[in-house]
């Protein structure tokens, strides 16, 4: 809304204070020039602010809730500042940019057609809660809190996939290390069965040839007895 437009009879703006807005919201040539790709290209000094970062919600929102006040403030009264509402605002906007309809911005705000929007602000009582909408919605801070969100979300499943992993990796662990315990067992009790068996096995073969060896001595030493004898 420029600051030639008459709006202190409404009770909700002043030229001052759009005058001010415009000089908060507008663009400089550079800007606009780097932000659009042709001279016919229509980019809002909202958009290329934003795109910037250089703009804060609230500013935004109470321009809009301005603009939004006085539009409504023209449809419920009859006379020629209605014809405003038909007029092309020309911005700060370089030679030859195209301009941009009052009404694109009231259509784009309210997601509504103009005439709709017209019909609606006849009654103060639907068209109030329509503004109060359009200027609570944020802008591209909901962006960032979608970005950090996601950002929290991805880090969150990535650190509970190597935590996952983790877990899997040291439980793998443990079992080949029991597997390892269990087979050196094994193998340790299958060598003690053997040797036992080994040395079962020698020892009865000793005392066998002992004994044979006793058995011998006898029968001789009672031979020799017998032939003295």
């Amino acid at each position: 809304m420029g600051s030639k437009l008459r709006v202190c009879t409404v009770g909700t703006a002043s030229d001052n204070e759009n005058f001010v807005f415009n000089i908060l919201l507008a663009c400089s040539p550079s800007d606009v020039k780097a932000f659009e790709d042709s001279v016919t290209a229509k980019r809002k000094n909202t958009e290329i602010l934003k795109e910037l970062k250089v703009c804060q919600d609230w500013l935004l929102n109470k321009n809009k809730a301005r603009k939004l006040s006085y539009f409504g403030h023209l449809k419920r009264h009859d006379s020629l500042e209605k014809y405003i509402l038909e007029a092309r605002l020309e911005g700060k906007r370089r030679k030859g940019q195209p301009k941009r309809r009052w009404t694109e911005d009231i259509k784009e705000w309210l997601q509504i057609s103009p005439t709709e929007a017209g019909r609606e602000a006849q009654k103060r009582e639907v068209f109030r809660p329509r503004v109060r909408e359009a200027t609570s919605t944020q802008t591209w801070q909901d962006e960032k809190v979608v970005v950090i969100v996601v950002v929290v979300v991805v880090v969150v499943v990535v650190v509970v996939i190597v935590v996952v992993v983790v877990v899997v990796v040291l439980i793998a662990v443990v079992v080949v290390f029991i597997v390892v315990v269990v087979v050196v067992v094994v193998v340790v009790v299958v060598v003690v069965v053997v040797v036992v068996e080994v040395v079962a096995v020698v020892v009865v073969v000793v005392l066998i040839a002992v004994v044979e060896v006793f058995i011998v001595v006898v029968v001789v030493v009672f031979l020799i007895a017998v032939v003295v004898l």
